[in-house]
């Protein structure tokens, strides 16, 4: 075979489509038949994909809650910058103060 191949690359190419074609199921029972080996021997991976697929669906409301949330709470935010509302304003009910002046103002 390797003989032949160095030959005629054309003939192989050729002989290889007819082995691949030859490979795949024709009827109804051979595709069945493929599927059920496919099956058998990707279980792992299809249990975990289900599991995925399950973990998802129990989560999606609370996605779409995160996702109306920051829909409603980032045109807020973004107001109240464009506003002038102070950085540290909610920190105050917490007892710290906004720093009096900075570095570059201080006398010297």
């Amino acid at each position: 075979m390797a003989t032949a191949r160095k030959l005629s690359p054309a003939f192989y190419a050729e002989c290889a489509a007819a082995e691949k074609e030859a490979a795949r199921p024709k009827g109804f029972w051979q595709r069945v038949g493929f599927a059920f080996g496919w099956l058998r021997a990707n279980f792992v991976k299809l249990l975990l994909l289900a599991g995925m697929i399950w973990v998802f669906v129990l989560i999606a409301p609370f996605l779409e809650m995160l996702i109306q949330a920051l829909c409603f709470l980032l045109p807020v935010w973004f107001l109240s910058r464009l506003a002038g509302a102070s950085d540290l304003g909610h920190w105050q009910a917490f007892g710290f103060r906004p720093t009096v002046g900075s570095a570059e103002t201080r006398r010297t």
